[in-house]
């Protein structure tokens, strides 16, 4: 009996031997350049540093992907689409945003609008020029805007631009972009602990973060100024 238990002890000894001890997790990061016209950065809290580009590569596909969907920039994107049509049915993702920026219009009075399309171009075109545009000419541009309709169908995602609407979808499509994109790089990484994806200083964190569990944030408000 003695010589069984001994046996089994140095049986069970081995097999915590050969177990692969747990790897404390780390903290890795990748940069690029370019992306939305500025920086991207992500960082992945994780005992696998395989998995940092699988991760990277996805929430850069989502990016190129939603990009395509909401940029202004992109002409053949399909808000450009929608503002040369005025009437279309939109993809999911494009009718998530609109409705938020509705929302947000209702909500804050008009103070938040995602139908200055026009006015942003031409002021866009005017530092271009240098050239200010005339008070007069901005008033009625902004009449215009008040005034433009917005219809988003209730059952389908169709949507009707009534007459001098033309939406900028800025303010919300990058937040939006950076919510998505983290959302497929922890679905390439599975298990990782935490992520952090940064687009030229507007970032989205989720999970574990690096210093004790917590995402250490530096804010500028100036050239020298730092909390």
């Amino acid at each position: 009996m003695r010589s069984a238990l001994r046996l089994s002890s140095i049986f069970c000894g081995l097999l915590l031997a050969i177990q692969p001890a747990q790897a404390d997790p780390g903290t890795y990061s990748s940069e690029q350049a370019n992306v939305l016209g500025t920086s991207f950065a992500i960082t992945l809290v994780t005992d696998d540093e395989t998995k940092l580009p699988t991760a990277e590569a996805a929430a850069l596909a989502e990016i190129a992907r939603l990009s395509k969907i909401l940029s202004t920039y992109d002409p053949g994107s399909e808000l450009a689409q929608l503002n040369a049509s005025d009437e279309m049915i939109v993809s999911e993702d494009m009718i998530t945003v609109l409705r938020a920026c509705e929302a947000f219009k209702t909500e804050s009075s008009n103070a938040i609008s995602c139908r200055l399309g026009d006015i942003i171009e031409r002021w866009d075109q005017a530092e271009q020029s240098g050239a200010a545009p005339a008070t007069a000419e901005m008033r009625l541009m902004a009449g215009y805007a008040r005034r433009a309709t917005v219809e988003i169908g209730a059952e389908d995602n169709r949507v009707r631009l009534g007459e001098h609407a033309s939406l900028n979808l800025n303010a919300l499509a990058k937040g939006y972009i950076i919510d998505r994109a983290l959302e497929a790089a922890y679905q390439a990484a599975p298990g990782a602990e935490g992520i952090l994806i940064d687009i030229g200083g507007d970032l989205a964190a989720s999970g574990t973060g690096p210093h004790d569990g917590d995402w250490h944030v530096k804010a500028c408000t100036g050239p020298a100024a730092q909390v």
